[in-house]
């Protein structure tokens, strides 16, 4: 070590002194005019405590590498390390997969960081303004998103000012921004002093949750902490239960129901059982026979005629007034000729077929 007396190079070579393994490390000549090696216990990568480079002599080893990945915080030293560690390009499977942790961990800091930048420019051009439009605007079309997007990340960095466990979690790459965007959505219609608990609680564990799973957990969360306000928006659902088609490609579609989750359950059990009734074959999953099952007990050949004219809960408030005699001229005169035809009992058999 001759040549450095004293400085940050004398105090960062007592720093790596301390350390539990070996390092060889050489100053950069260009900044520092001399030249340090230093010999430790065992090789790995540290960074340096007075912000001056130096270079690695020899490969770190994998478990260092992993060690500083899990205890290094989200920011550039993180991604400096990261960039160092790709440059090597001979690592392990288990390295591997733990720098793609690191970056997964940077991501969701960076995000963090995006989403409190959009609501600090909204927040000082005014939330609402015809300023604030401008500026989510203009960076819509520079980072070629929607403004929609832009008002959803602005959203998302109020959540994190507001609910300072959810901005920490973020900060610290324990969460992703469809989590957390996922946790402010199911308790929006909560006030702060109920939303702030939720979200508490929601946090917790999120980072080894799914995205569903996370999902889940907080529409529970928020149902748990106001029993009235879920009864209430549980009729509101029932109110829009529903089956429809969509159209798939290949010649397939998907048939999705919209009902209580009782009689969700129900069905699923019923196809269960159902299913092991059809043909036998072992080159079909358990969906397939339960998609079986369904095709066989719900497809009939001949479908039931509907009825001439539908029941009165069926009917819009116009057509019932019609049905019922209770409509005016003008009214007469809004009704289709298939509806009217019904109404005066003029249809054809072909008319009442459609």
């Amino acid at each position: 070590m001759d040549g450095c007396e004293s400085g940050a190079e004398q105090l960062c070579v007592r720093w790596l002194r301390s350390l539990p393994w070996k390092l060889n490390v050489r100053w950069p000549a260009e900044e520092t005019g001399v030249v340090v090696y230093v010999e430790l216990d065992r090789p790995g990568l540290v960074p340096c405590p007075p912000d001056r480079g130096f270079y690695v002599d020899g490969a770190a080893t994998d478990e260092v590498i992993v060690e500083r990945l899990e205890h290094l915080e989200p920011g550039p030293e993180l991604a400096t390390l990261l960039m160092e560690i790709e440059i090597r390009g001979e690592l392990s499977l288990p390295t591997r997969a733990a720098v793609v942790i690191g970056w997964h961990r940077l991501g969701a800091w960076v995000a963090a960081r995006e989403a409190g930048a959009t609501w600090a420019a909204v927040e000082q051009a005014g939330p609402g303004s015809m300023l604030a439009r401008s500026v989510a605007r203009e960076i819509a079309c520079a980072t070629g998103v929607s403004s929609g997007r832009v008002g959803r990340t602005a959203d998302l960095g109020l959540g994190m000012a507001t609910h300072t466990t959810l901005g920490h979690a973020m900060g610290a790459g324990a969460m992703d921004r469809d989590k957390a965007e996922a946790i402010l959505r199911y308790t929006d219609h909560l006030d702060r002093e109920q939303a702030t608990p939720v979200i508490d609680q929601a946090v917790q564990g999120a980072g080894l949750l799914t995205l569903g799973q996370v999902r889940s957990r907080t529409r529970a969360l928020a149902g748990w902490s106001d029993p009235a306000q879920a009864a209430d928006r549980h009729e509101r659902a029932m109110s829009r239960r529903d089956v429809w088609v969509e159209t798939a490609g290949d010649a397939m579609s998907y048939v999705h129901a919209f009902i209580d989750a009782p009689s969700a359950e129900r069905i699923l059990t019923t196809l269960n059982a159902l299913a092991l009734d059809v043909a036998d074959g072992p080159d079909r999953s358990t969906g397939a026979f339960r998609g079986d099952a369904q095709s066989q007990e719900l497809s009939v050949a001949s479908p039931p005629e509907p009825p001439s004219v539908l029941p009165p809960a069926q009917l819009s408030p116009r057509v019932f007034a019609e049905v019922s005699g209770e409509a005016s001229a003008g009214t007469q005169a809004q009704l289709s000729p298939r509806v009217f035809a019904e109404v005066s009992g003029e249809a054809s058999a072909g008319t009442q077929a459609q």
